[in-house]
């Protein structure tokens, strides 16, 4: 049994999160072709330090280079999109009542 009393917790971000030298890594081999790379950049910005610009560009970035799991997510976020516009054009959406 393992008594490793030094470890912390981490939150789910943190898991995500990337420090300088592992983004210059992955976007390296992102930019050359790696579609795992790519896709580990987009978790970091999308779910670890969260800049949608950055992370749309990777998760769109590892979907051309055939991730299957990105070419789900991309799938995903763009329903999100389209639904929240639909809804915000809709003149029969109701507020919530709980505002």
């Amino acid at each position: 049994m393992n008594n490793d009393t030094d470890k912390t917790a981490i939150t789910g971000a943190q898991y995500f999160e990337l420090n300088s030298s592992e983004i210059n890594k992955n976007c390296h081999l992102a930019n050359n072709g790696n579609k795992n790379a790519a896709f580990i950049l987009y978790q970091h910005y999308a779910l670890g330090v969260y800049d949608k610009k950055a992370s749309r560009y990777w998760l769109k970035k590892a979907v051309a280079l055939g991730h299957e799991q990105a070419k789900q997510h991309l799938k995903v976020a763009t329903d999100i999109e389209k639904t929240a516009t639909d809804e915000e054009d809709s003149e029969s959406y109701v507020e919530s009542p709980f505002n």
